[in-house]
């Protein structure tokens, strides 16, 4: 057996990550995440929309869920596509928008229905 001052455990207080290292780090990546979100714009929102309304068909499963996942964000995409590019004819429609008119709605029920009155249902 080691002695205490050799153990594998003497220096763990003193290596830790400092909260500020920490603060410094999460605000790094959400800073990373928000430019990601403004590259992209709403579009990515569909793989979250799409994500979350074939997780209600499909259920927890992922080898299901991601391929249907896939496939059902192309569509809705697809969809939304040639929906602003026929809605108003001789004119387009940014694409952001008709999937955020989409997906906010789709996913502020998909939020109503999975928690009711700050109780989570399983």
């Amino acid at each position: 057996m080691l002695p205490p001052s050799t153990s594998i455990y003497s220096n763990l207080v003193s290596t830790r990550l400092p909260l500020a290292m920490l603060f410094a780090g999460l605000a790094l990546l959400a800073i990373s995440v928000i430019s990601l979100s403004i590259v992209a714009g709403s579009i990515g929102f569909v793989g979250l929309v799409a994500a979350h309304l074939v997780r209600h068909y499909t259920g927890p499963r992922h080898s299901v869920l991601i391929p249907a996942a896939i496939i059902a964000g192309g569509a809705l995409l697809c969809t939304a596509d040639v929906l602003s590019r026929t809605v108003a004819a001789p004119r387009q429609l940014p694409v952001g928008t008709l999937t955020a008119m989409i997906g906010v709605p789709l996913f502020l029920y998909l939020l109503r229905n999975r928690y009711k009155i700050g109780r989570a249902q399983a």
